[in-house]
C-alpha cells in the first residue's frame, strides 16, 4: 500500500524571458485533509517494482538543467501536481503551488529518498535550515528523524539505504541548483521563503502522496485518477521528465494519461534529449489525447520527433495535432478469367 506522509540564450536573455510574474495576495494557509481524503489516497495501491531499472541506475538527482523554462508555463496553476523523479519536482511545486502534490517513481529507492526529503522539509523552518540537514555534520541528526519517524524496521532499513547513498549527493546538487538559478535570475524553493514556506505546508497538511508507481503498470495511476475524481480535483500539472524515451505506448500508459482528470488550464510537461542537453516540451492534455488515440502514435518519438528538437529552441510547446491518415490505397482490379 503506497503511504501518504503527514504532515544557447545568453543568461541576459533567459532571465529577461524568464522573469517571474508579479504576485498578488498570498496564497491561503493550507488546510489538513480530512481524514476521508488520507485515507481514500493513502488506498492508492503501489504498482510491482519493475523487473529492472533504467539503466541499471537509481536517479536520485535529476540529470535535466534548465527545469526554468518551465517556470512561466506552471507558475501558480494550483490544483494537483503529479511528478516523476526527485529534486526536480520540488523546483516546480515552488512555482505551481498545487493544493497536493503526487510524488511517484516506480524505483522504490526514489520514493524512499522522498520520505527523507518529507522529514527535512517538516523540520526545517527556512531554506538555509533545510540545507543545513543534508550536510555531513548534520547526519546523524538527520538519521535520527528517520528513525523516530518510521519505526518499522523493515521500512527503516530502506530509508537508510536511499539515505545513505544518496545524502552527499543531494547535498551537492543543492549547491548547484542554487547557483544555476541565481545566474539566471529565477527564484526557486531554496532562494525564494514563500515557495519553501508553500512546499513545507504541503507537508504539515497532508497533502504529500509517495507512492511507487509506473506509467505502464495498472494500479497506482488508475486507483489515483478514482480517489481525485471522486474529490472533485483536477491535475495541472502532469511532469513525466524523459520516461517515455524507455517504452512504447501500451493501452496501459494511454489509459493512466488520459485517465486522470484535468481542465483547461492543465499542462503535461515532458523532456527530450538532444546530445548533451534536453528540450523542455509542454502539451495540452485534449492534444495529447488527439495523438494518443491516435493508433500511429505508438512512442513519444512520434509526437515530439527528433527534427523538431532544437538546441535553439530549448522550451516548445507541443500544439499540433496528428496529421490525417493518409487515404486508402485504391484496391486493385483483378484480371478476368481466361476464356475456356
Amino acid at each position: 500500500m503506497s503511504r501518504l506522509h503527514l504532515g544557447s540564450l545568453s543568461l541576459a536573455l533567459v532571465a529577461t524571458c524568464l522573469a517571474p510574474p508579479a504576485r498578488s495576495e498570498p496564497a491561503p494557509a493550507l488546510a489538513p485533509l480530512s481524514a476521508e481524503e488520507v485515507a481514500a489516497l493513502a488506498g492508492v495501491r503501489a504498482d510491482p517494482p519493475p523487473e529492472e531499472l533504467s539503466k541499471g541506475l537509481h536517479f536520485i538527482v535529476s540529470d535535466e538543467k534548465r527545469h526554468y523554462l518551465f517556470q512561466p508555463t506552471v507558475q501558480d496553476l494550483g490544483g494537483v501536481m503529479i511528478g516523476l523523479g526527485t529534486d526536480q519536482n520540488y523546483t516546480l511545486a515552488g512555482w505551481a503551488r498545487p493544493e497536493l502534490l503526487v510524488l511517484l517513481d516506480f524505483d522504490q529507492m526514489v520514493v524512499d529518498l522522498h520520505k527523507v526529503y518529507r522529514l527535512v522539509f517538516l523540520a526545517a523552518a527556512s531554506p538555509e535550515e533545510f540545507l543545513e540537514l543534508w550536510s555531513f555534520r548534520k547526519a546523524k541528526e538527520l538519521r535520527k528523524l528517520v528513525t523516530t519517524a518510521y519505526p518499522r524496521k523493515a521500512e527503516q532499513k530502506d530509508i537508510f539505504f536511499a539515505l545513505n547513498n544518496s545524502r552527499a549527493t543531494v547535498a551537492k546538487n543543492f549547491k548547484d541548483v542554487m547557483e544555476r538559478y541565481r545566474q539566471v535570475g529565477v527564484p526557486m524553493f531554496l532562494t525564494a521563503p514563500d515557495q519553501y514556506a508553500h512546499l513545507r505546508a504541503l507537508f504539515q497538511a497532508d497533502r504529500v502522496l509517495m507512492v511507487r508507481g509506473d506509467l505502464t503498470a495498472t494500479r497506482t495511476l488508475a486507483d489515483l485518477a478514482r480517489v481525485l475524481k471522486a474529490q472533485g480535483r483536477v491535475v495541472r500539472a502532469l511532469y513525466l521528465s524523459n520516461a517515455e524515451q524507455y517504452f512504447n505506448y501500451t493501452r496501459a500508459f494511454r489509459d493512466n494519461v488520459l485517465g486522470l482528470p484535468y481542465d483547461e488550464r492543465s499542462w503535461i510537461l515532458r523532456t527530450r534529449p538532444r546530445g548533451f542537453e534536453y528540450i523542455y516540451l509542454a502539451q495540452r492534455p485534449d492534444v495529447l489525447r488527439a495523438w494518443l488515440e491516435d493508433r500511429r502514435t505508438w512512442n513519444v518519438r512520434v509526437l515530439a520527433p527528433r527534427k523538431l528538437l532544437s538546441v535553439q529552441r530549448p522550451f516548445q510547446v507541443l500544439a499540433a495535432l496528428p496529421p490525417p491518415p493518409p487515404p486508402p490505397r485504391p484496391k486493385k482490379a483483378r484480371a478476368a478469367p481466361p476464356n475456356p
